[in-house]
């Protein structure tokens, strides 16, 4: 629907405008409650837009959207299910002091005096994205690669491997790298990535490339490479693992006509899971988010769950901390993993 493609955009525009934020203090948290009543009332745009698909979706808490086509994306994440806020709507106190959101943030159904990011499907629902392969002429028949089995549902993330693009800061990659514990893998070139790969099974890949995505390429340490020439190798490295990919790039959600190409792509490859972004991000916000993403997935106490679960709970931590593009991270793959 041009409809969505056009609500699509514009949302990208305003968590751009996220990325870009350089104030601190008091006027950066009037700039990102700003920026949530934009998107809240895009996503409530998309909500209408939707409304009467969506009907039958209201009080699911486990969503899967399955997707033939790359070019054809539907950012349920973003969607907003209240009436859209006010131009001076404050933010929600119970978000702000990370208690409990729910009706009883509001006055009524009609209050739009109040911005809560709680209410972002995105933030309460598991949103399970799922890249399929046309295998019939007549496109009745699906494949679906990578999925868990009864067997095999838990993904380990115990040796990570890390590239990053020349642009992202040397002290952004060390943070990172840090984050990810002190047996991960630095590399520099595409070369030494897919040897680090062979030299040793590794499940969690974290790319934080710069990326064209009219020529569709990633760039490492200056080194860019072509996605048609990412092979199975670069992936996992000819063991038999299914690795988390992490994503987060300054455009790494692909070009307007194909916004998942990257993700999906890697998971072609052999992914379990891929997080990528539907906005772009600078460099700085793109190490940010990957810090906080490897924090969460290489925590020590953390319990076994299911990865929809700390998805969703990962989106929550990041804008409540100030990430407010986290709203646009998406995951690819089966929500029934565990890790």
């Amino acid at each position: 629907m041009a409809e969505i493609d056009a609500t699509t955009e514009r949302i990208r525009a305003h968590l751009l405008r996220a990325t870009q934020l350089t104030s601190t203090g008091a006027a950066a948290r009037k700039a990102a409650r700003r920026i949530l009543i934009d998107v809240a009332v895009e996503g409530y745009g998309l909500y209408v837009t939707l409304e009467d698909h969506l009907a039958g979706f209201s009080a699911a808490r486990r969503i899967q959207v399955v997707t033939a086509r790359a070019g054809r994306f539907l950012p349920l994440e973003l969607v907003y299910d209240r009436p859209a806020p006010d131009e001076d709507a404050e933010l929600c106190p119970n978000w702000v002091a990370g208690r409990e959101c729910g009706p009883h943030c509001f006055a009524d159904e009609e209050d739009s005096t109040v911005v809560c990011p709680a209410v972002f499907w995105g933030m309460s629902r598991v949103i399970e994205r799922q890249h399929t392969t046309l295998a019939g002429r007549e496109g009745t028949a699906f494949l679906v690669t990578a999925t868990p089995t009864r067997e095999q549902r838990l993904l380990t993330v115990t040796h990570a491997v890390l590239g990053a693009s020349e642009k992202v800061r040397a002290t952004d990659v060390t943070r990172t790298a840090k984050a990810l514990g002190e047996d991960a893998t630095r590399v520099a070139t595409w070369e030494e990535w897919v040897a680090a790969l062979k030299a040793a099974p590794s499940d969690l890949l974290v790319l934080m490339p710069h990326t064209d995505p009219k020529v569709r390429t990633m760039e490492i340490t200056g080194q860019s490479l072509r996605i048609e020439r990412v092979k199975t190798g670069h992936v996992t490295g000819g063991h038999e693992v299914r690795p988390v990919v992490v994503l987060f790039g300054c455009d790494t959600d692909g070009s307007r006509d194909d916004p998942a190409g990257f993700a999906t792509w890697f998971m072609k490859k052999g992914a379990a899971v891929v997080f990528s972004t539907l906005t772009m991000l600078l460099a700085r916000h793109a190490a940010a988010m990957s810090q906080q993403l490897a924090s969460a997935l290489r925590a020590p106490d953390r319990a076994e769950q299911p990865l929809g679960e700390l998805v969703a709970a990962y989106r929550r931590e990041a804008v409540r901390g100030g990430l407010i593009s986290a709203l646009a991270v998406t995951a690819y793959g089966d929500a029934d993993w565990k890790v």
